[in-house]
């Protein structure tokens, strides 16, 4: 029953659970004195650091996964901006843990301020991100006196467990009907020896606490006293009842709002608040008087969670539909994102096997139709090709393979999909920051944003991960990028191209030779200004950035044929033709150009639009989401690969009257795949083999 704890604080929930069976294998904290405190009472595997910091792949697998978000911006005490708040969007970092690690069930504890904050729709978006992961929800307030703290003290308690799993999780009933009364609690705390020391405070303050009685607060001081205050909210000065609990003990605040002992005019001392919250004498917490109030107040009553971790056990003894192996496909076939039914397994898994729908999938359903288990004889008998098929689902659905390379096609379960996303953003992310630092770079007139917001998205079958657009983006992006030095100095001449054509009205358009000598003259300064001289030579060849899918002839010849209207940036502009690359026979797939028009001497710069669909991002996504189809929107659709390409290196790709796609064309063409224009495609290759090291 293995733990791994977010936002562990000093231990409170961990120490309920390993008190109930439990071993916590890893925990987090980014407060100093709380990292401290756990090493010194429950282990050396917590990690301080900020959890935004925290690489996720680096967390062991586990079982449970525990933690208390950040709960002040959600408190009633407080003014709060709840889920808006930096604070308020941390639990995102536990869906996230969540997600990609798949415990069995988790326990995340929050104040009850969360259940009303921003009017509703923190708790209703916080259960929606936890249900898109594949859990059932159960959201309540507990009020831990219930369950023997002796403290008055709501919470919010949010337990998932797994869908997979047959457990409907209901709220303990109540262990201590007689409530443990602070009286009892503090009885011999004086022989106490760790954390006990007395506060010192002033004489006025000693004076306000001696007009207040047992069990009362500020609103108890006569109106006639120096001392009264109108206004003053009642937790201020609030003395303790011996004969009943405790009320709440906050973590922080200013004078008055210490929790005062019902007899002594003095605040409590930290074993006195410990000793409310649950905790033996022997827990010693590491800290200043103020850090340990902090630590004290921020954590969760180990007696009251021990009620719960019991309540949860039985669920180790629930097999999970994951892990049965059968001979067969069930009719209800699991994967790990937990979509049942027979028409989601025609959807969900289908893609993964079959390239379009065919006889053989109508087989493979009838296989898994008529029965929950299928026998083994109706195997035995089906052809080898749809047993193949059959052994592939069955292999994929298997929870311990999350990646697989048959016949050159890669296949991806959604977990495994997530997994890739997360090295796309740890792993390409820092190379490309530090390489738009340097170069400042553009995509249009948007700077490329470093970052990748991890962003929950609903789908069809209610997945979590990375905001798919995001994704594809940023990917594209990289893909912009990717032939580095090659890619700017491109650039450069796209960028002085463009503003040279702004202008061209103004040249007149006498003719050819006025008109290029005019962008001549222009481009070649601008490039030495830049330190590009190397390309004077090959000016005359430097290819436009032109939007090749809406290339058409102009009605209008101008100087018998030597001008081509074309589309740039959404203006027309009456390009020289011997600047001008025919693509109109390519389908995106591949460069295409017809034979004739191979005559220019160097390098020519080219621009390719490829078709998403045909990279391995494309098939990581479908594979990993399990989706038969990708709504990529029209920008989005297409990578574009720039590079310089010679007549000769292109001379040694093949003629052919047909594209490798089966694409025929009108008339010869010369055909070279856009990936052999890309200079330094091995960012995403050594990607593919990190995720191979990962998961092989």
């Amino acid at each position: 029953m293995k733990i791994v704890s977010l936002f562990s604080g000093c231990g409170g929930m961990d120490l309920g659970f390993i008190w109930s069976g439990y071993q916590v294998v890893w925990a987090n904290d980014i407060d100093h004195y709380a990292c401290e405190t756990y090493k010194l009472n429950i282990g050396n595997h917590i990690i301080e650091a900020d959890i935004a910091q925290i690489d996720f792949f680096s967390i062991p697998d586990c079982d449970v996964i525990l933690g208390g978000f950040p709960c002040q911006d959600f408190s009633m005490i407080w003014k709060r901006k709840g889920i808006e708040s930096d604070r308020g969007n941390l639990y995102q970092y536990f869906v996230k843990a969540v997600a990609l690690k798949q415990p069995l069930f988790f326990v995340a504890e929050n104040v009850r301020g969360l259940l009303t904050a921003n009017k509703g729709k923190a708790i209703q978006k916080i259960i929606e991100d936890f249900e898109n992961c594949g859990y059932k929800i159960n959201a309540d307030i507990y009020n831990f006196a219930d369950y023997g703290t002796p403290q008055l003290r709501e919470r919010v308690l949010i337990i998932g467990i797994r869908k997979d799993i047959d457990f409907n999780y209901q709220k303990p009933q109540p262990t201590h009907n007689n409530y443990i009364t602070a009286g009892e609690a503090l009885r011999g705390v004086e022989k106490a020896i760790y954390n006990n020391e007395t506060l010192k405070i002033r004489p006025k303050t000693t004076k306000i606490l001696e007009l207040i009685p047992e069990g009362g607060n500020f609103q108890s001081i006569p109106k006639d006293s120096p001392y009264y205050v109108k206004g003053m909210i009642s937790h201020v000065y609030r003395r303790l009842d011996r004969n009943k609990p405790a009320t709440t003990i906050i973590a922080a605040g200013g004078g008055g709002t210490w929790g005062y002992h019902f007899s002594e005019p003095r605040p409590l001392t930290n074993r006195e608040r410990a000793r409310l919250f649950g905790y033996p004498d022997d827990f010693k917490f590491i800290g200043k008087i103020a850090d340990v109030r902090r630590q004290i107040g921020n954590s969760v009553s180990p007696v009251a969670i021990k009620v719960i971790a019991d309540e949860l056990k039985p669920i180790f003894n629930i097999k999970s539909k994951q892990n049965v192996l059968h001979k067969g496909l069930r009719k209800r076939t699991q994967t790990n994102f937990h979509q049942n039914g027979l028409n989601q397994y025609q959807q969900l898994q289908l893609p993964l096997v079959f390239e379009k729908y065919s006889v053989k999938t109508e087989k493979i359903l009838e296989l898994i139709q008529e029965e929950d288990m299928m026998p083994s004889s109706r195997v035995h008998t089906a052809s080898n090709t749809i047993k193949q098929q059959y052994n592939l689902v069955n292999t994929i659905n298997n929870e311990e393979t999350d990646l697989l390379f048959i016949n050159e096609n890669t296949y991806l379960t959604p977990n495994q999909a997530l997994k890739f996303f997360e090295l796309c953003k740890r792993d390409i992310q820092p190379k490309d920051l530090e390489f738009r630092r340097k170069k400042n770079l553009k995509i249009g007139d948007e700077t490329i944003q470093p970052e990748i917001v991890f962003q929950r998205v609903r789908g069809s079958r209610n997945r979590v991960c990375c905001q798919l657009r995001d994704l594809e983006n940023y990917i594209l992006n990289i893909y912009k990028h990717s032939i580095d030095l090659e890619y700017n100095d491109a650039k450069i001449v796209i960028e002085n191209y463009d503003e040279v054509l702004h202008r061209s009205k103004k040249h007149g358009m006498r003719g050819q030779r006025n008109f290029t000598g005019k962008i001549e003259d222009e481009v070649r300064g601008k490039l030495a200004e830049h330190g590009f001289s190397k390309y004077l030579a090959n000016l005359n060849n430097i290819e436009f950035p032109v939007d090749y899918s809406k290339v058409s002839d102009s009605n209008t010849k101008r100087d018998a044929g030597d001008f081509t209207q074309v589309v740039i940036n959404y203006q027309m502009y009456d390009i020289p033709q011997q600047y001008h690359i025919s693509l109109k026979s390519t389908n995106g797939n591949y460069l295409a150009i017809p034979q004739h028009e191979i005559d220019w001497e160097g390098e020519i710069f080219v621009l390719v639009k490829l078709h998403i669909k045909e990279t391995f991002l494309y098939q990581a996504i479908k594979a990993g989401l399990q989706l038969a189809q990708l709504n990529l929107n029209e920008n989005l659709g297409w990578l574009e690969i720039r590079g310089f390409i010679s007549k000769n290196d292109f001379k040694n790709s093949y003629v052919s009257k047909k594209l490798p796609d089966g694409t025929e064309l009108s008339y010869p063409n010369y055909i070279k795949a856009p990936i052999q224009l890309n200079q330094n495609i091995s960012q995403l290759t050594d990607l593919l083999e990190t995720i191979k090291k990962l998961v092989l």
